[in-house]
């Protein structure tokens, strides 16, 4: 989604766009940050699950999974008072349901189910 909206831009030459408008709108001043900024959601994309070795690799949710020998958060039984999950919680108010989810049905069909999305 956030290639496709790169793409819609470039085809659009907004560039040109935001300049003209800058002149008027200090707002679009900022359209190079804007497109630095989609340009790094873009490479946060991993290619490969944490599991796997990818994501931030000092990351201190996997550090702490891979101390406890688990394969995820789903297999550790404090996960539902984990202060480490807690960020992530704020962004994925289901979080707990998805990992009891992925505790009861295994990670690979639960990865099945959940289809595009980013595969932990």
């Amino acid at each position: 989604m956030v290639s496709r909206l790169e793409e819609m831009l470039e085809e659009l030459k907004f560039e040109h766009y935001a300049e003209l408008k800058s002149g008027s709108n200090e707002e679009f001043k900022e359209y190079p940050k804007f497109l630095s900024i989609l340009r790094h959601i873009k490479i946060l994309r991993c290619t490969k699950p944490c599991r796997l070795g990818g994501g931030y690799p000092h990351c201190e949710i996997r550090q702490c999974a891979q101390s406890k020998n688990l394969k995820g958060c789903w297999q550790c039984e404090f996960r539902r008072s984990c202060t480490l999950l807690d960020r992530l919680r704020d962004i994925h108010p289901n979080l707990d349901y998805h990992l009891d989810l992925i505790e009861k049905m295994g990670p690979t069909n639960w990865f099945e189910m959940r289809k595009k999305h980013y595969k932990w």
